[in-house]
């Protein structure tokens, strides 16, 4: 299988990127200094570039493998699930520590927290069955799907960056028939006039209320792109139809202004990746700036368990705020100090564990090891394979 050398490390700066915003949202530095305010574009950019990503690799693992159905669904399922469960665990367990840490009274009125009315309604939701209902839509992945309209935003509650994931879960189950579709001419037509209809009517509320596209018509179009720009590199293997893309284009133009700079950012990534190993002075100019970015050892380090980093870094945060706050009390200066370097030293700490430890492990499992494969022998070889923007390795 073609290996993108570059992916491990565009899915560190992303993962780590993400982590920045929330670190500046989360301790109230956005709202004291609002020049940091690109900080949250640049997460959000980020989530968008990781999706694009996603539409990529599902798409070239799909042309590649040629798996059956059900082995191809075990595999994500191993892939994304063990770690997740993980810090859906822990996420349970700090939403609480967050409630007491800035809902419980005396307040902790040095310490500034965005978003108090939504987070005590985040703790009203959560009262009841209001628990039982959030943790069994977490666990099938599908919360992201759901409108806060029948449940309030279930796709922020506990672990607040898995909307994202539960919008992969959603792609996931469908990216077979959809990467199909796609590869046959008047199929991706019809294709693409039904993912730009549905996000019409996403953007119109149509389909519920979303605080974030959690629900896969509000982010088929970045996903189309990523499986458009798959199919481009695959060009021998599709026969799908220029005016898909035309229509994929056209609606992609409706998408919010910020994510415009996400599409440009992974246009550049995506043709310095096509470009680096071309022979002449402009291959080896990209590849003297691309090899060190994002494919260079240090890079790789931080991008392979982008995965851990992007789930593991806000339950972190909410642990280190609760101990600055409730145990410690610091003032709202050395709390921070706190919450930030306790933030990114643990993020790191428990990213790489978590790596070598649950999601190694799990993608082994998932390469010939699980239920469903055939026999040792057809087994994937232990090549690093690409994944999800979720994941750093197969």
């Amino acid at each position: 299988m073609f290996r993108y050398t570059g992916f491990d490390g565009l899915r560190g700066w992303l993962s780590w990127s993400v982590v920045a915003c929330h670190i500046a949202f989360f301790t109230g530095l956005i709202q004291r200094h609002p020049q940091l305010y690109k900080l949250q574009q640049l997460g959000d950019e980020a989530v968008a570039v990781f999706i694009m990503l996603s539409g990529f690799v599902i798409t070239h693992l799909i042309i590649e493998k040629q798996e059956p159905y059900p082995q191809y669904l075990w595999r994500r399922l191993l892939r994304i699930f063990p770690i997740y469960a993980v810090a859906l665990l822990l996420a349970v367990a700090t939403t609480y520590l967050n409630f007491d840490t800035f809902l419980a009274s005396p307040p902790a009125s040095q310490y500034p927290m965005p978003e108090i009315a939504r987070l005590t309604a985040q703790r009203h939701a959560l009262e009841g069955s209001g628990f039982v209902v959030n943790l069994l839509l977490h666990l099938t992945m599908l919360h992201g799907a759901v409108s806060s309209a029948l449940v309030f935003e279930s796709q922020y509650a506990f672990l607040r960056p898995a909307w994202s994931l539960s919008l992969e879960w959603q792609f996931y189950l469908l990216a077979p028939l959809i990467v199909g579709a796609a590869r046959r001419r008047l199929p991706s037509i019809a294709l693409a006039l039904v993912a730009a209809v549905l996000y019409r009517l996403y953007l119109r509320g149509d389909l519920g209320a979303f605080v974030l596209p959690s629900v896969l018509p509000g982010a088929m179009v970045l996903f189309a792109i990523g499986i458009v720009s798959c199919l481009l590199r695959h060009r021998s293997q599709s026969h799908g139809s220029w005016l898909a893309i035309v229509i994929v284009i056209a609606a992609a133009l409706r998408w919010p202004p910020p994510t415009h700079w996400a599409i440009v950012a992974w246009a550049l990534f995506f043709g310095a990746t096509l470009l680096k190993d071309r022979p002449g002075p402009i291959g080896r100019g990209i590849a003297a700036v691309y090899q060190p970015i994002f494919a260079s050892r240090l890079a790789r380090h931080f991008g392979l368990p982008s995965f851990s980093t992007y789930l593991l870094h806000l339950p972190i945060l909410q642990l280190m705020q609760y101990l600055a706050v409730r145990q410690l009390q610091l003032d709202a200066v050395w709390a921070n100090v706190l919450a930030i370097v306790g933030t990114l030293v643990g993020t790191y700490v428990a990213s790489q564990a978590a790596f070598r430890w649950i999601e190694v492990p799990f993608i082994e499992l998932g390469r010939g090891k699980g239920p469903l494969a055939r026999s040792p022998q057809a087994a994937a070889p232990r090549e690093r394979e690409l994944a999800g923007p979720e994941a750093a390795r197969d």
